[in-house]
C-alpha cells in the first residue's frame, strides 16, 4: 500500500505492483507526506485491503481519499499467477482444468481469480491498466507519461521467469469463453475498465505490459 494526503494505491498481486512502487518512489519524490510500506513476507501489509489497514490500524482513515489498484486482462493475470506460484512450489503446478476456470495455488490454497478482485474492486475508484500502465499511471498522478515510462523501464521486476506469452499457446476461444463465464466480477471489471472483453481482442498475445 502507497499511503498519499489524497490517494491511496493498494497493490493488487501480479500487476507489476513491485516496478510501479520502485518507479514512483522516485517519480513523487519532492511531495510531501507520501508513505511506503515496506515489501516483505512477513507482515503481509504491502498487500493489504483497505479493510485489513482498518483492521491492523484503527487510526487508518481513507475517507475523501482516491483509491487506485492495477489490473490486467484476466488470461494474462491467471497465467502469470500460475508460472510465478510454480516457480515458488513446483509440486504446486495449477492443472488446465484449473487454468481455464481461473483457479491458481496461492501457497497451499487454491483460489479463483474472482476471489482476488471480490477483495479490492469494492474499494477502487480507479482501476491502472497494466498494459497500459505509464499512460494511466501519467494520468492518475499528474505526471508526464514519458517520465512514467523511463521510471518503469528502469524498476523492472524479475520476479517471474520468462514464458510463453502469446495467448493461444495457453487458450482457445472456447477456453477463454470459460475463463470469463467462471470469474464475472473480472469479466464485468473488464467490461467497464478496458471497454470489454471479447476473445478475438485477447488472441493477439500476452503482451510484456511494462513496454507500453
Amino acid at each position: 500500500m502507497i499511503i498519499g494526503p489524497d490517494f491511496i494505491w493498494l497493490h493488487f498481486p501480479k500487476c507489476a505492483g513491485t516496478a510501479l512502487e520502485l518507479a514512483l518512489r522516485d517519480l513523487l519524490q519532492g511531495r510531501s507526506a507520501i508513505e511506503f510500506d515496506e515489501i516483505d513476507d512477513v507482515t503481509g501489509r504491502w498487500h493489504h485491503t483497505i479493510a485489513e489497514r482498518q483492521a491492523a490500524d484503527p487510526n487508518f482513515d481513507p475517507s475523501g481519499k482516491r483509491v487506485f489498484a492495477c489490473i490486467r486482462r484476466l488470461p494474462s493475470w491467471i497465467m502469470s499467477m500460475v508460472i510465478f506460484e510454480a516457480t515458488r512450489n513446483e509440486h504446486l503446478v495449477a492443472t488446465r482444468e484449473m487454468i481455464v476456470r481461473g483457479k491458481c495455488f496461492d501457497g497451499n490454497c487454491v483460489n479463483r481469480a474472482d476471489d482476488y478482485l471480490d477483495l479490492f474492486n469494492i474499494d477502487v475508484h480507479h482501476w491502472l491498466r497494466t498494459e497500459h500502465l505509464a499512460a494511466d499511471v501519467a494520468n492518475a498522478f499528474d505526471l508526464q507519461q514519458a517520465d512514467v515510462a523511463d521510471a518503469l523501464s528502469r524498476c523492472r521486476s524479475n520476479v517471474t521467469p520468462p514464458y510463453v506469452r502469446n495467448t493461444e499457446f495457453w487458450f482457445t476461444d472456447e477456453d477463454l469463453g470459460t475463463l470469463y463465464a467462471n470469474n464475472p466480477l473480472w469479466a464485468s471489471v473488464e467490461d467497464r475498465v478496458y471497454g470489454g472483453h471479447p476473445p478475438a481482442s485477447l488472441l493477439r498475445g500476452l503482451v510484456d505490459p511494462l513496454l507500453r
